[in-house]
């Protein structure tokens, strides 16, 4: 019993820290949209990423089978400027 609420109570703030790192990733994508570093559509990809895994992270029984690493995403990466 003592080890099942250790590991909810490890759950619970690896949550809380993702989803702050999440915020924190959301307003650096902007920062570097607004200095031109990339483009919208990057920032709109990069927060479509970002919106699965908070969903996924605040709506745990629907995480089950998505992929989160972005592999199967199209593009490349190319079209973000330099």
């Amino acid at each position: 019993m003592a080890h099942r609420n250790q590991d909810r109570k490890d759950d619970q703030a690896y949550r809380r820290l993702r989803l702050e790192m999440i915020a924190a990733e959301r307003a650096e994508v902007i920062r570097l949209r607004d200095a031109d570093h990339i483009g919208d559509d990057v920032l709109r990809r990069v927060q479509e990423d970002l919106d699965l895994e908070e969903v996924l992270l605040t709506n745990p029984e629907e995480g089950a089978g998505h992929d989160l690493s972005g592999a199967n995403r199209k593009g490349d990466g190319r079209d973000i400027r330099r």
